[in-house]
């Protein structure tokens, strides 16, 4: 009976969190495929390049967007449905890797284009960021919280 009632202890968060382990997931896996993409495409200038400069610009390309404008996103993710932001802005960074994909295959993958991609996956990463920090309160309750921000910090650190 005392070893039931502990199992029932630890599949109840679970059955709580059932919706945002889901979310979770989800957002894990596509973090990690953004981070290797960044990770890809900065061996790729600096193989193509050999130029530390060129790979500063890429991290430069990455970096800048967020800083500028995440401040402002806060603001319109307030006023946009949250679930919405993240669909587009997880779309948008999945264009923006297939359409790398394809110019990479094809031999047509230049420079600019890491610029390119670097900032616009920046722009929907920091959409994404902030919707889905908005979005958290919606999902779990107040006691589970803790919990829910400790998965997403855990799969920010893998990725």
């Amino acid at each position: 009976m005392q070893m039931m009632k502990h199992l029932n202890q630890l599949i109840e968060p679970i059955r709580e969190l059932r919706n945002f382990i889901i979310f979770w997931l989800g957002q894990s896996l596509s973090e990690i495929g953004n981070r290797l993409t960044g990770f890809g495409l900065s061996i790729w200038v600096y193989q193509n390049t050999h130029a530390v400069a060129q790979l500063s610009l890429v991290l430069f390309f990455t970096i800048l967007p967020g800083v500028l404008i995440t401040p402002f996103v806060g603001a319109l993710v307030d006023k946009w449905h949250r679930k919405t932001t993240i669909i587009i802005s997880e779309i948008g960074a999945a264009t923006v890797i297939l359409t790398l994909a394809l110019l990479l295959l094809t031999d047509n993958l230049q420079l600019w284009h890491t610029y390119v991609a670097a900032f616009f996956t920046s722009v929907c990463g920091s959409f994404q960021m902030t919707a889905k920090a908005a979005a958290l309160p919606m999902m779990v309750s107040s006691n589970q919280m803790g919990r829910a921000n400790g998965l997403i910090h855990f799969s920010s650190a893998v990725g």
